[in-house]
């Protein structure tokens, strides 16, 4: 943890090694307890999620679950979710940032 401008930053190690940081913490106990809660607990536990994870595009993440997923299809179901990713979720899905995407807003939009 580090001071800067009177705030506390914290930096830490992400799962797959690459270095963040997270600031903006005014008391340096703040700061230890997300970084416990969010960080040390949660890569011990399998249940982190990089925070920047939630900027991808849902149109992107399809793109590269449809590269891996698709090799193991066979045509008519990938053609079945071609289709259905078209006409069903494309329009109203494919710009939207993984995070902004509320609970609600899919139950509204599965009912």
């Amino acid at each position: 943890m580090r001071k800067i401008s009177g705030v506390i930053r914290v930096r830490y190690r992400k799962p797959d090694g690459t270095q963040t940081d997270k600031r903006g913490f005014r008391r340096k106990i703040d700061a230890e307890t997300w970084a416990a809660e969010h960080v040390t607990i949660a890569k011990a536990t399998g249940s982190y999620i990089d925070p920047e994870g939630g900027k991808q595009r849902i149109g992107t993440l399809h793109d590269q679950w449809i590269a891996e997923k698709k090799p193991f299809w066979k045509a008519t179901s990938g053609s079945n979710m071609d289709s259905a990713w078209k006409c069903h979720c494309e329009a109203k899905w494919a710009e939207r940032q993984i995070g902004s995407i509320t609970h609600a807003e899919v139950q509204a939009w599965v009912g």
